[in-house]
């Protein structure tokens, strides 16, 4: 259903999309986007994005501590068996690099968006500038950075976390510490609000 709405979202533009970029889980949504462009869209390349030390895309990855939540897995996953080929290609995105992009994104653009969304926003930036002006990076956001309001949007836990983080990103997210107020339905009315007028 995600990889049909993105087709038809995309409609006229289909054939300009160079990358998908979908944060690695347990599997079902990156295969499911996966499958389908390579049937739709066989030239777009789909690249999976995954923090060290998982052990989802490649399972013989030695394990290590992380720090994201919404992607990775701790072990294998079975629903990659006999169907790794359909992504392209694998980017490791650290901890620090993904939340500093979380952090940015929320100040800059009003999205709200938690670690493995920051990660996914990584890579794109890095593909985009890489490309060409009219070619399109598609990337899909699936965590709502509400629920992070105080981890990585908090000063203190950030505080707690060093050195993994930059002092750079403990005085981006004091700013937001005290600028992110309400209850999680109301936070989460705001992001749609703001994420549906970036699209328009």
């Amino acid at each position: 259903m995600l990889a049909k709405e993105l087709l038809d979202d995309l409609e006229g533009d289909i054939e300009k999309v160079r990358e998908v970029v979908v944060a690695a889980g347990t599997g079902g949504t990156i295969l499911g986007v996966a499958e389908r462009f390579n049937r739709v869209a066989p030239h777009a390349q789909i690249v999976g994005v995954d923090e060290p030390g998982s052990k989802a895309l490649r399972p013989k990855e030695k394990p290590l501590k992380r720090y994201l939540t919404g992607m990775g897995t701790r072990d294998p996953s079975p629903n990659y068996e006999g169907r790794r080929d359909s992504i392209h290609q694998i980017v490791y995105v650290k901890a620090d690099e993904a939340i500093d992009m979380a952090v940015r994104v929320a100040r800059s653009e009003g999205i709200l968006a938690g670690g493995s969304s920051g990660a996914v926003l990584k890579v794109m930036k890095d593909l985009a500038d890489s490309g060409k002006p009219d070619e399109i990076v598609v990337g899909i956001l699936a965590d709502q950075g509400s629920r992070y309001v105080d981890t990585i949007f908090n000063a203190d836990y950030l505080d707690r976390c060093t050195p993994l983080l930059t002092v750079l990103q403990q005085e981006e997210a004091q700013r937001w510490s005290y600028s992110i107020e309400g209850t999680e339905d109301e936070l989460i009315r705001v992001e749609r609000t703001r994420v549906s007028r970036k699209i328009r």
